[in-house]
């Protein structure tokens, strides 16, 4: 996920204003020594967003190996726990589904795909209800909308 530096500094260049900008891009080497001794400084981002991608990437694993089982455990299903109760069918199309997901999120760097397979996936069976949209139109609603447009009832 995270790929090589943009950008190469000395120590001493540590106080330079280009070497922050140089880090808001993506990582910047900081030269300490020898190349084994160097430092990476990256943005916070970068950081938060590989931490997210390789807990989706170990959940999955888990996934895989769990869900290859009669009785899966939820415990180590974690975030996919919802899953545990699927049929078998279910499991293995969430699994192609999760996976790809997955993909996507380590080449684009970002966990938003896999995040978003996994929320949507937890409310595939709960309907969206909202108190406002009944489908009904009401009679104040109608009688605005006929003196706008020109409408009688």
């Amino acid at each position: 996920m995270i790929t090589g530096p943009v950008a190469s500094f000395s120590r001493s260049r540590l106080r330079d204003p280009d070497v922050v900008a140089a880090a808001s891009a993506g990582m910047v080497e900081i030269r300490i020594g020898s190349e084994r001794d160097s430092l990476a400084l990256l943005p916070m981002r970068t950081i938060r967003a590989h931490e997210e991608v390789r807990q989706l990437a170990q959940t999955f694993v888990r996934a895989t190996v769990a869900l290859r089982q009669s009785d899966p455990s939820p415990v180590l299903l974690g975030d996919v726990a919802y899953v545990a109760g699927w049929s078998p069918d279910e499991r293995e199309r969430f699994l192609d589904g999760f996976a790809e997901a997955v993909a996507e999120s380590l080449r684009l760097d970002d966990p938003a795909p896999a995040r978003f397979y996994v929320e949507v996936l937890a409310s595939r069976d709960v309907e969206f209800q909202s108190p406002q949209f009944t489908g009904e139109v009401s009679a104040d609603a109608a009688d605005a909308l006929a003196a706008r447009v020109g409408l009688r009832r």
